[in-house]
Formats: structure tokens, sequence, C-alpha cells
């Protein structure tokens, strides 16, 4: 698949093939990741890939901290806000696997290193498109 063709028929996906992808094609998508331009060349990003035991105790304490996080929310933020963040719960943890991104700020600021997160995250997500992943 080329990149134009990756670009125009990738898809928001939230229903999953119960079985990981294999540990060559997450290498492969990583690789991509790790590709892509970053803000600052200070940023340095980060990627975690959680299966099985692992994933379960990450989308248990994000579940947590959500309802911890409830009458702050409830009293700031516009009701999408929490429907929101209950609705993502589901299709988190019926992802066979979860790849998390982040980067360290740096002193250039945030908008510079979140720059580099979402440049990544871009392709790693043109990346599993054209492996046939969600």
């Amino acid at each position: 698949m080329d990149v134009y063709e990756a670009i125009n028929s990738r898809r928001s996906v939230r229903r999953y093939q119960p079985d990981a992808p294999s540990v060559e094609v997450i290498e492969r998508v990583l690789a991509a990741a790790h590709a892509a331009p970053y803000g600052t060349p200070q940023d340095e990003r980060y990627f975690l890939v959680l299966g099985g035991e692992a994933k379960e105790k990450f989308t248990s304490f994000l579940e947590q901290r959500i309802n911890d996080l409830m009458p702050a929310l409830q009293e700031a933020s516009p009701p999408q806000i929490l429907i929101l963040a209950r609705s993502v719960l589901p299709t988190i943890r019926s992802a066979p696997v979860l790849i998390l991104v982040y980067v360290a700020q740096t002193d250039s600021g945030a908008l510079l290193s979140l720059g580099s997160v979402a440049a990544a995250i871009e392709n790693l997500l043109l990346a599993a498109r054209s492996e046939g992943l969600g």
C-alpha cells in the first residue's frame, strides 16, 4: 500500500481482532513512528507497548483515575468531556495491544513537544494501516 492510499483509507477503528499483531509488525510500526520529525532537537519520544496483564493493569489504573477525576470534571467540564472520558475505556480494553506515546517536555515548550508526539502518532497510524491494522 502506498502512502497516499494509507492516508486516504485510514479510519478510526473501535473494534479489534482478538489476536495481537506479531512482534515484527509492531516493530515496523514503531520504526515508522520513530522516523517522524521532532519539534525540537531535545525532544525524546517514548513508546510503551502493553499487552496481556500489563494492558489490563494499565486500563484498570486509567479507569480508577477517571473515577477519581469525575467530581472535578463534573464541575469544570462540558458534559461531552464526561461522556468521552468514560466511553474510551471499553475501546481501550478491547484492543489486544496498546502503544502509549509520550515525550518529556523540554524548555522549548509544550507545543513543540506535543508536535513531536503528534507526528509520531500520525506515522504510527499510517504504518498500522499499511500493515492492515486498525
